[in-house]
């Protein structure tokens, strides 16, 4: 039994059995509908001289009952297919009182919005944002496995920009056919089309509509309700959440949500604490001194690098991870899967934490406006030159302003590269990157400071090479898939080429050198197919408890070389903030006490993330303390970038 009456209490089974009736009405409906139509009544037209205008008036009624129930259910129906991504699942979703609540919330909306507006309009209105909301999570869960959230409407511009790879010729046919039928409809139907918009309210509707909306917001606003009928706001934001919330009730939670994402200022910022906090992180470092040569460092974040011969049953006829094994240090839990580059970035580059930015969110984006200290503006206050490069449009991620902020004196992007000769399939290959590193290091004597993104192994990864050197051999993998396999794998192999090609040759230099070289995030494997079916179908997450499966999903691997010294392996999983910390402690240059905290908030939490079941303690000080820096930095006065 979907509905546990006796387990809830008076109020919300009241309204969960007001849920049944409406399923009773309707099926009550239907049969008698059936009935009429099959004759079964017929005699009653010698009986009943009204008969006919009865039967046209209860076609009318049923008419209208079955337009509201469909533009209520239809919605819905797309909506947790959308989320589940199977029939039926979907179907059977149908008698979960998460969905029918979901139903319940969307009929008093547009109950209201009919009582108000009238009925054209109101259907106008709630189609078209019911479409939008739909499309927009269709685009987030297909590509980055997570729902749209309500405050990325910033993301447009990159969307735009990414899109241009997963168009093909059917897509633009479909567009064109879809709007040239608009046309036509608003060609030959404008006089009607003209009534959709006239307001024409229904006002003996409204105290139905009140009956029904002030209940449905009475539970959605009470934490109380909504935890008994399973349901409510969770820490675990997502896919997740949206499941057991139903998706049109779980947007409305976002909105009512919105302060929460305007990251307020935390208790007890202030100019006297930021200086405090500055005080207790300054110890005694080490950092070179003038007469030693300063070394170059280079920062490689290689797009989907991930080690796919874990996958279980699956062969390569290369050895597609041969430099990686002789050089791995260690392994790092990136913030995002799939996609959101930009935000393993971030941290890596600031030692900010993506724990104290909230989900969807991408900084470079939406906050970024302004100088803000990273290790590229040490660096340069140190003496050095830094350049940062990423072989594709510049504005991407908006990185040609960030990197300003950030303190680069240098943006090669994808104007930068020859893409008539140096690409790779569809990008600028790995090996012309690794190659415009070295001719930086080889223009002067200067000590330099590299950072680069690589974007050959970017996907889809489907038709991507004319001649496939590497091909991936599974029985749990169709042809499709292993062509998706096949490509990604090709891009591996190039990737650890270039690793090895790069230290080959700063192996041969006598200028002092530190590498760091590490994934972004994991691959999604695989679009034209589903988004994790190479690694359901490959056993990848089989037999891992909940939370291993969670860092499975984020685990990439993380190398770091030097010519001059000993990098010591790192034998924990660390966030990306702490490849910061490692930056400047291993070049042993002069840096600002904040980033110390690093190595305080690595000794207790080593990862810090949003979507992972291993909590962080957020009242612990140190956690707080993290908080307040992060945000005097991003958001504040920046009372500690003016400390000398």
């Amino acid at each position: 039994m979907y509905l546990k009456l006796s387990s809830l209490d008076a109020k919300t089974a009241v309204y969960l059995t007001f849920t049944n009736l409406f399923i009773i009405l309707l099926l009550f409906s239907i049969f008698y509908l059936l009935f009429n139509f099959t004759g079964i009544f017929e005699y009653n037209k010698f009986y009943n001289s009204h008969y006919d205008k009865h039967l046209e008036t209860f076609k009318k009624d049923f008419s209208t009952f079955l337009s509201f129930a469909l533009i209520n259910g239809i919605p819905i129906f797309i909506s947790e297919f959308l989320l589940r991504g199977h029939l039926k699942p979907t179907l059977k979703s149908f008698f979960y009182h998460q969905t029918l609540f979901n139903i319940i919330f969307l009929a008093g909306i547009y109950l209201t919005l009919i009582s108000l507006f009238g009925k054209y309009l109101s259907t106008f209105i709630l189609s078209v944002i019911s479409l939008l909301l739909v499309f927009a999570n269709y685009i987030k869960i297909k590509f980055f496995n997570e729902p749209f959230f309500p405050w990325e409407m910033y993301l447009i511009k990159n969307a735009l920009l990414i899109s241009k790879q997963y168009i093909n010729i059917k897509i633009i046919l479909g567009l064109s056919a879809l709007l040239l039928t608009l046309i036509f409809i608003l060609l030959k139907y404008k006089k009607n089309i003209k009534k959709i918009f006239k307001i024409k309210p229904k006002i003996a509707a409204l105290p139905i509509a009140l009956t029904v909306v002030i209940p449905n917001f009475t539970i959605v606003n009470s934490s109380k309700f909504l935890s008994e009928l399973n349901m409510g706001k969770s820490w675990y934001v997502g896919k997740q959440e949206m499941l057991a919330n139903g998706f049109f009730v779980q947007n409305y939670l976002y909105l009512t949500e919105m302060k929460k994402y305007l990251n307020n200022k935390p208790k007890g910022y202030s100019k006297n604490n930021m200086l405090e906090i500055d005080k207790d992180l300054s110890i005694e470092k080490l950092h070179s001194e003038s007469n030693i040569e300063k070394p170059n460092v280079i920062v490689i974040m290689s797009e989907s690098f991930w080690d796919p011969t874990q996958l279980n049953g699956v062969s390569f006829n290369k050895d597609i991870t041969q430099n990686l094994r002789k050089y791995k240090k260690g392994e790092i839990i990136s913030p995002v899967f799939g996609g959101g580059t930009a935000n393993t970035e971030f941290e890596a580059l600031t030692g900010f934490s993506m724990y104290y930015i909230n989900p969807g969110i991408i900084p470079y984006n939406v906050y970024l406006r302004r100088n803000t200290p990273s290790i590229a503006s040490v660096f340069k206050e140190n003496g050095y030159q830094t350049t940062a490069i990423h072989p594709n449009v510049g504005d991407f991620y908006n990185r040609t302003s960030v990197y300003k902020y950030f303190g680069f004196d240098e943006f090669i992007d994808i104007k930068g590269f020859d893409e008539n000769s140096e690409k790779k399939g569809p990008h600028i290959s790995d090996e012309k990157t690794v190659e415009k590193i070295l001719s930086l290091l080889n223009r002067d004597n200067n000590p330099k400071f590299i950072f680069a993104v690589t974007m050959q192994n970017h996907d889809p990864y489907y038709g991507n090479y004319e001649n496939l050197e590497v091909e991936a051999k599974s029985d749990n993998l169709d042809e499709i898939e292993s062509s998706i396999l096949s490509n990604f794998g090709q891009g591996i192999y190039d990737a650890d080429k270039s690793l090895g090609q790069i230290i080959n040759a700063l192996s041969k230099t006598n200028k002092p050198t530190l590498l760091y070289f590490f994934g972004d995030h994991l691959p999604r494997l695989g679009y034209p197919k589903g988004l994790l079916d190479i690694y359901n179908n490959c056993s990848f997450f089989e037999g891992a408890s909940v939370l291993n499966k969670d860092l499975r999903l984020y685990k990439t691997p993380f190398v770091t070389w030097s010519n001059y010294k000993n990098m010591q392996p790192i034998n924990q999983l660390i966030s990306p903030a702490q490849i910061a910390f490692e930056i400047l402690t291993d070049s042993e240059v002069k840096y600002p006490n904040y980033f110390n905290i690093l190595k305080e908030i690595r000794a207790k939490y080593p990862i810090m993330h949003n979507n992972l079941k291993e909590k962080v303690n957020s009242e612990d000080e140190i956690v707080k303390k993290y908080e307040m820096i992060q945000y005097d930095l991003l958001f504040g006065k920046q009372y500690l970038n003016s400390i000398k």
